[in-house]
């Protein structure tokens, strides 16, 4: 009984955590680094590291990485998705 509710307690407190964020990409080529603590289609509302509650429209995000990694790899990350971003602006169709 005891580790039922032990548990219980465990995965409730783990599903009302934030979801984690260490770093929000911006394709501006800022970096925010906080927590993301809901999105919907348009919008991801983010808790800044010492800041309060902003919302960010996720066009202007260019990834949201949800683990802590070097400066060194998220210069690589940004790099990566600047470079597909750019790869699909070619192949897509002019109007």
């Amino acid at each position: 009984m005891k580790f039922k509710v032990f548990v219980s307690i465990l995965l409730f407190s783990v599903l009302i955590q934030p979801i984690s964020a260490t770093n929000i990409l911006l394709r501006n080529g800022e970096t925010i680094k906080g927590k993301v603590v809901s999105q919907d289609d348009l919008t991801i509302q983010i808790v800044p590291e010492g800041g309060s509650p902003k919302y960010l429209k996720k066009s202007e995000v260019l990834k949201v990485v949800y683990k802590e990694v070097s400066e060194i790899e998220l210069k690589n990350i940004r790099l990566e998705e600047e470079k597909k971003i750019r790869s699909a602006n070619k192949q897509s169709p002019s109007k």
